[in-house]
Protein backbone atom coordinates (compact mmCIF):
# COMPACT_ATOMS: atom_id res chain seq x y z
CA UNK A 1 0.00 0.00 0.00
CA UNK A 2 1.19 3.47 -0.73
CA UNK A 3 1.53 6.61 1.71
CA UNK A 4 0.83 9.59 -0.24
CA UNK A 5 0.44 13.09 1.06
CA UNK A 6 -1.16 15.57 -0.53
CA UNK A 7 -0.23 19.11 0.23
CA UNK A 8 -1.08 22.74 -0.60
CA UNK A 9 1.00 25.58 -0.76
CA UNK A 10 -0.21 29.51 -1.22
CA UNK A 11 -3.26 28.14 -2.62
CA UNK A 12 -6.53 26.67 -0.94
CA UNK A 13 -7.87 23.18 -0.53
CA UNK A 14 -9.34 21.80 -3.75
CA UNK A 15 -13.40 20.65 -4.14
CA UNK A 16 -11.95 17.96 -6.95
CA UNK A 17 -8.97 17.04 -4.50
CA UNK A 18 -11.07 13.09 -4.37
CA UNK A 19 -11.32 12.89 -7.66
CA UNK A 20 -7.27 13.63 -7.95
CA UNK A 21 -7.14 10.92 -5.52
CA UNK A 22 -8.35 8.60 -7.72
CA UNK A 23 -6.57 9.54 -10.35
CA UNK A 24 -3.50 9.02 -8.36
CA UNK A 25 -4.52 5.44 -7.26
CA UNK A 26 -5.08 4.34 -10.65
CA UNK A 27 -2.34 6.33 -11.49
CA UNK A 28 0.46 4.01 -9.95
CA UNK A 29 -1.87 0.56 -10.18
CA UNK A 30 -1.14 0.99 -13.57
CA UNK A 31 2.70 1.92 -13.32
CA UNK A 32 2.82 -1.30 -10.79
CA UNK A 33 3.96 1.16 -7.83
CA UNK A 34 3.12 -0.51 -4.76
CA UNK A 35 4.83 0.62 -0.89
CA UNK A 36 5.88 4.05 -2.47
CA UNK A 37 5.98 7.46 0.11
CA UNK A 38 6.25 10.70 -1.67
CA UNK A 39 3.70 13.79 -1.60
CA UNK A 40 2.02 15.77 -3.82
CA UNK A 41 1.80 19.72 -3.26
CA UNK A 42 -0.23 21.37 -5.17
CA UNK A 43 0.94 25.31 -5.49
CA UNK A 44 1.08 29.02 -7.02
CA UNK A 45 3.57 30.16 -9.18
CA UNK A 46 5.19 32.20 -6.41
CA UNK A 47 5.97 29.02 -4.34
CA UNK A 48 7.05 27.17 -7.19
CA UNK A 49 9.20 30.23 -8.21
CA UNK A 50 10.91 30.20 -4.86
CA UNK A 51 12.01 26.53 -5.28
CA UNK A 52 13.12 26.44 -8.65
CA UNK A 53 15.16 29.27 -7.85
CA UNK A 54 17.12 28.01 -5.04
CA UNK A 55 17.42 24.21 -5.99
CA UNK A 56 17.53 24.43 -9.95
CA UNK A 57 19.55 28.06 -10.68
CA UNK A 58 16.27 29.13 -12.74
CA UNK A 59 14.61 32.89 -12.05
CA UNK A 60 10.97 31.78 -13.14
CA UNK A 61 8.21 29.49 -12.05
CA UNK A 62 7.63 26.17 -13.88
CA UNK A 63 4.94 23.35 -13.95
CA UNK A 64 6.34 20.81 -11.77
CA UNK A 65 9.57 20.05 -9.84
CA UNK A 66 10.33 16.86 -8.82
CA UNK A 67 13.00 16.18 -5.86
CA UNK A 68 14.01 12.01 -5.93
CA UNK A 69 15.08 10.99 -2.95
CA UNK A 70 16.63 7.62 -3.88
CA UNK A 71 19.39 6.67 -7.21
CA UNK A 72 18.13 3.50 -6.78
CA UNK A 73 16.55 1.81 -10.11
CA UNK A 74 12.81 1.16 -9.70
CA UNK A 75 11.33 -1.28 -8.47
CA UNK A 76 13.66 -0.58 -5.56
CA UNK A 77 12.58 -3.51 -3.48
CA UNK A 78 10.52 -6.41 -2.86
CA UNK A 79 10.08 -5.97 0.93
CA UNK A 80 6.41 -6.03 1.00
CA UNK A 81 6.68 -4.21 4.45
CA UNK A 82 9.14 -1.60 3.60
CA UNK A 83 7.94 1.71 2.07
CA UNK A 84 10.16 3.13 -0.22
CA UNK A 85 11.08 6.89 0.16
CA UNK A 86 10.25 8.39 -3.22
CA UNK A 87 10.69 11.88 -2.99
CA UNK A 88 8.26 15.15 -3.49
CA UNK A 89 6.46 16.32 -6.77
CA UNK A 90 5.38 20.02 -6.87
CA UNK A 91 2.99 21.21 -9.03
CA UNK A 92 2.09 24.64 -9.95
CA UNK A 93 -1.59 24.91 -10.55
CA UNK A 94 -1.16 28.81 -11.83
CA UNK A 95 1.57 27.58 -14.40
CA UNK A 96 -0.59 24.43 -15.14
CA UNK A 97 -3.45 26.70 -16.03
CA UNK A 98 -1.28 28.62 -18.25
CA UNK A 99 -0.12 25.91 -20.39
CA UNK A 100 -3.14 24.77 -20.75
CA UNK A 101 -4.45 27.67 -22.35
CA UNK A 102 -1.28 28.41 -24.37
CA UNK A 103 -0.87 24.40 -25.51
CA UNK A 104 -5.14 24.41 -26.03
CA UNK A 105 -5.45 21.74 -23.91
CA UNK A 106 -7.63 20.67 -21.23
CA UNK A 107 -6.68 22.19 -17.73
CA UNK A 108 -7.58 18.48 -16.39
CA UNK A 109 -5.34 16.92 -19.09
CA UNK A 110 -2.70 19.23 -18.62
CA UNK A 111 -2.81 18.99 -14.70
CA UNK A 112 -2.88 14.78 -15.43
CA UNK A 113 0.32 15.42 -17.65
CA UNK A 114 2.52 17.05 -15.34
CA UNK A 115 0.89 14.58 -12.23
CA UNK A 116 2.74 11.66 -14.95
CA UNK A 117 5.85 13.35 -15.36
CA UNK A 118 6.24 14.06 -11.81
CA UNK A 119 6.04 10.14 -11.16
CA UNK A 120 7.77 8.91 -14.08
CA UNK A 121 10.85 10.90 -12.76
CA UNK A 122 10.30 9.58 -9.02
CA UNK A 123 10.38 6.46 -11.19
CA UNK A 124 13.84 7.06 -12.46
CA UNK A 125 13.15 8.35 -16.06
CA UNK A 126 14.48 11.42 -17.05
CA UNK A 127 14.51 13.87 -20.23
CA UNK A 128 17.77 16.13 -21.61
CA UNK A 129 14.47 18.46 -23.84
CA UNK A 130 11.29 18.99 -23.67
CA UNK A 131 11.23 17.07 -27.20
CA UNK A 132 7.99 14.98 -28.00
CA UNK A 133 10.10 12.29 -29.30
CA UNK A 134 12.05 11.24 -26.40
CA UNK A 135 11.65 7.93 -24.59
CA UNK A 136 10.26 9.53 -21.18
CA UNK A 137 7.92 11.87 -22.60
CA UNK A 138 6.71 9.45 -25.06
CA UNK A 139 6.01 7.01 -22.07
CA UNK A 140 4.05 10.22 -20.68
CA UNK A 141 1.99 10.84 -23.57
CA UNK A 142 0.73 7.24 -23.92
CA UNK A 143 -0.09 6.89 -20.02
CA UNK A 144 -1.88 9.88 -20.32
CA UNK A 145 -3.66 8.96 -23.57
CA UNK A 146 -4.59 5.63 -21.00
CA UNK A 147 -6.22 8.46 -19.04
CA UNK A 148 -7.94 10.59 -21.61
CA UNK A 149 -11.43 9.65 -19.98
CA UNK A 150 -10.78 10.10 -16.93
CA UNK A 151 -11.94 13.13 -14.96
CA UNK A 152 -10.30 14.84 -12.06
CA UNK A 153 -12.21 17.93 -11.47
Amino acid sequence: MNDIALMYQNIDKKEWESKYWDFIEELLKELNIDNWEFSITLCDNTYIHELNREYRNQDKPTDVITFVMSDEPFPVTDDDEQLYSAGDIIISLDTVLENSEYFKVDYQQELKRVTIHGILHLMGLDHETNNEDEEMLVKQEKILDKFSNKDIF
